[in-house]
């Protein structure tokens, strides 16, 4: 098989070799969880010992055109191999770059990899499109502010990018007691109640405390 992939092609033997992100997301997509259409990249270590980020990089450029139209704004995420695991997310410490052209999608790899500093062969890298949402957040198994045991969701009416950099204050859900502060408004009850119903599915599925993020728009609830 080729080192670019479209996710739902990879097989379960090869997935592990895509990092721990496109793992995830390749058990959602095979189970029905909304996802949407992704690029996947083996982690440049399983390309061979020769190979170089400039070849890397000139792959994914070269695949991204013949997956994804011209017209489509895309998002180029991490997906390391220590990434979104049971022991940590380490969310926001790697770069996802949102590409407005073909031209801008070597560069944005590139600058994936190079978030690994000296692992980045170990850096896999998924591409899909961007998409422009009603609101974005994170949702958690477990309080990632105190030792409380129930889910606490982050929502913002932004990109979940900011969000995940820490760039912006988040309204903060928590199940069993609601919104700390006050509701800001722009949340339905229905997409309270369909996320911390696919919380219990998504971490039986990933085996590991949930961490995720996702998008909405109108009223459908994107993982991301």
């Amino acid at each position: 098989m080729r080192s670019v992939n479209v996710l739902d092609e990879v097989c379960e033997k090869e997935i592990p070799l895509y990092g721990n992100k496109a793992k995830n997301l390749w058990l959602m997509k095979k189970n029905g969880i909304n996802i949407p259409a992704t690029l996947a990249v083996k982690c440049p270590a399983a390309w061979g010992m020769d190979v170089t980020k400039e070849d890397v990089c000139q792959e994914i450029e070269n695949s991204v055109k013949d997956h994804f139209s011209i017209s489509e704004e895309l998002i180029v995420r991490s997906s390391f191999q220590k990434e979104d695991t049971q022991e940590t997310s380490m969310a926001g410490v790697f770069e996802s770059v949102r590409v407005k052209s073909y031209e801008q999608v070597k560069s944005a790899a590139c600058q994936v990899l190079d978030s690994a500093g000296k692992d980045w062969r170990n850096m896999g890298i998924i591409i899909q499109p961007y998409i422009d949402c009603d609101f974005s957040g994170i949702m958690f198994s477990v309080s990632p502010y105190d030792t409380g045991k129930n889910i606490v969701i982050e929502f913002a009416d932004t990109s979940c990018s900011r969000l995940v950099k820490g760039d912006i204050t988040p309204d903060l859900y928590v199940k069993n007691r609601g919104w700390i502060r006050e509701n800001p408004g722009y949340v339905s009850e229905s997409v309270i109640r369909d996320l911390t119903d696919s919380e219990e599915r998504l971490r039986k599925l990933l085996n590991a405390n949930v961490d995720v993020e996702f998008c909405v728009s109108e009223e459908t609830i994107i993982f991301l």
